[in-house]
């Protein structure tokens, strides 16, 4: 993607994004206006302090070539670095953690705090930010437990139709290109908003070509 646009407080937003394929061609969308036109006025969340963009589909992007942000801490940094994390627990929310790349920090706190607990207890954003940190530091079988609490406990919400979307790909992470397309069925089916990416999301190419997913790409074509 490419795209010009203007730092607004916090928000980058980019009013008119240039989606295409590797061939140099407009990627289509399952239906509707066109991908380009879909997205308009993409919004971006922008953490100067970390040099990282986060999205609404929940991806945290980092500038080409640089290093990931919140390495791992050497094991004389950890005392301090968790008692750090938990002293800032009430002041920072986890999803505020993930748009600042602290993807670690919110794995650690969800385990200290007890994982059944948390799945249980804590609300939609906390659940997704989960899922998102689980993914990003390769506890993928956490990822899949979050977003399934989320569904679970948040059903017919916009959060919970998201998260099918979320579900597909960990699934095809996982290589189980199967329950991948049928959460992406699932997700198509109650329409969730996160479907627009289906055609240009990286972690779903693997499934391109296959009768399902194609499937799913004629269902919305114009």
């Amino acid at each position: 993607m490419t795209g010009s646009g203007s730092v607004e407080g916090n928000q980058l937003v980019i009013p008119g994004p240039d989606y295409r394929c590797d061939d140099g061609t407009e990627p289509q969308p399952m239906g509707g206006p066109g991908l380009n036109e879909e997205l308009r006025n993409l919004t971006y969340t922008l953490d100067p302090l970390t040099d990282t963009l986060s999205v609404g589909i929940g991806d945290v992007w980092v500038r080409e070539n640089a290093e990931a942000p919140n390495p791992a801490p050497q094991p004389s940094e950890q005392g301090e670095r968790t008692r750090s994390m938990q002293q800032a627990a009430t002041a920072a929310s986890w999803d505020g953690l993930v748009a600042k790349g602290h993807f670690a920090d919110v794995v650690r706190e969800a385990e200290t705090l007890g994982l059944e607990t948390v799945l249980a207890s804590r609300g939609a954003s906390d659940l997704k930010a989960l899922g998102q940190a689980a993914r990003y530091v390769g506890k993928r079988p956490l990822a899949l437990r979050a977003f399934t609490a989320l569904r679970e406990r948040n059903r017919g919400s916009e959060s919970a139709r998201n998260a099918a979307f979320f579900l597909a790909r960990l699934q095809e992470e996982q290589g189980n290109q199967a329950e991948a397309l049928r959460w992406l069925e699932r997700a198509a089916e109650e329409r969730s908003h996160s479907i627009a990416f289906l055609t240009v999301d990286p972690a779903l190419a693997p499934l391109r070509g296959s009768p399902r997913f194609e499937a799913l790409v004629a269902l919305r074509s114009p």
